[in-house]
C-alpha cells in the first residue's frame, strides 16, 4: 500500500558547487593571512591602523574577481576560513599593538602554525556545513512497498523475526548505494525500517544486486516485548523520495 505524506516537492540544498560568496572568502581569507606573512616579515609596514587602508583594498580587489573560479575557489572554503581568521587577527595585532620585529616575526609563525592546524581540523565540518551537496527530491510515479509480514496485530518472538516486504513498480538494491545509480530512483532503492519511529538495525537476508535487484525483501529485526507500530519506508538511493512511500503495521512482540 503506499502511503503519501508530503504532495510537494522539496529540495536540500545551501550553497552548491558554485557559491560565489564562498568564493569570495575564500580570496579574502587566503589574501589576509598573506599579508599578515608579508607584515610580519616586514615586507609590508602596518604599524599603524592607517596602515590596513591600502593592503585591505587590494585584498578586496583581488577578492572581486573570485566569481570568475567561483567552482574551484568555492570548494576551498572549509580550510580557507580557519587561515583567514589567523590572518585577519594577525593583522589588527600588528596594526594596533606596537611590537619589535622580532616579536612580530615570532607571533605570525605562531598564527601561521594556528591558522594550518585549523585547516587541518575543520576543513571537513566547514565544507560540510557550508557547502553540502545539493540533493532534489523526486517525486514518485508508481512504486509501491507493502508489508507482507507481520500482519496487522500478528504475534511475534522479541527475540527475532523475519519482516516480509513486497515492492511493485521498483526493486532494492544492494545497501549502502550513492545517489546517480540508477536512471530510475524506483529501482535500487533502499529499505528502511523503524519500530514505534525509531529507525532499527537490520539484518537482510535477502541478497540484491545491482545486476539482480529484489521484488520481495526479508530481513531479521529484534525489538521488546509489548505492542509496537512497524513502519517501512524506500528511499531512492542517495535521495529521498519527495512524497513517502512507505507501509506501516501494528504487532505484538511475545
Amino acid at each position: 500500500m503506499l502511503h503519501v505524506l508530503s504532495e510537494s516537492a522539496l529540495l536540500v540544498a545551501h550553497s552548491g558547487g558554485g557559491a560565489s560568496w564562498q568564493a569570495l572568502v575564500t580570496v579574502m581569507s587566503v589574501g589576509t593571512a598573506v599579508l599578515m606573512l608579508l607584515a610580519a616579515a616586514g615586507r609590508v609596514p602596518i604599524d599603524r591602523p592607517d596602515d590596513l587602508v591600502l593592503p585591505l583594498a587590494t585584498v578586496a580587489i583581488l577578492s572581486a574577481l573570485a566569481p570568475m573560479a567561483q567552482d574551484f575557489l568555492s570548494d576551498q572554503v572549509g580550510w580557507a576560513i580557519p587561515v583567514g581568521v589567523a590572518g585577519i587577527v594577525g593583522v589588527l595585532v600588528f596594526a594596533f599593538v606596537r611590537l619589535e620585529a622580532r616579536q612580530r616575526r615570532s607571533l605570525g609563525a605562531i598564527l601561521a602554525a594556528l591558522g594550518f592546524l585549523g585547516a587541518m581540523v575543520f576543513s571537513t565540518p566547514l565544507k560540510t556545513s557550508l557547502h553540502p551537496v545539493t540533493i532534489s527530491a523526486v517525486l514518485p510515479d508508481d512504486v509501491e512497498i507493502e508489508i507482507i509480514s507481520p500482519e496487522l496485530n500478528g504475534v511475534v518472538d522479541a527475540e527475532g523475526f523475519t519482516v516480509v516486504l513486497e515492492i511493485t513498480g521498483g526493486s532494492v538494491g544492494p545497501e549502502g548505494l550513492g545517489a546517480g545509480v540508477s536512471s530510475d530512483p524506483e529501482e535500487l532503492a533502499q529499505v528502511l525500517l523503524f519500530v514505534d519511529n525509531i529507525a532499527v538495525p537490520v539484518t537482510f537476508l535477502t541478497e540484491c544486486t545491482i545486476e539482480a535487484p529484489c521484488t520481495r525483501v526479508e530481513a531479521s529485526i529484534t525489538t521488546s516485548p509489548g505492542r509496537h507500530n512497524l513502519n517501512v519506508e524506500l528511499r531512492p538511493s542517495g535521495g529521498f523520495f519527495a512524497s513517502a512511500v512507505f507501509d506501516s503495521v501494528v504487532f505484538v512482540a511475545e
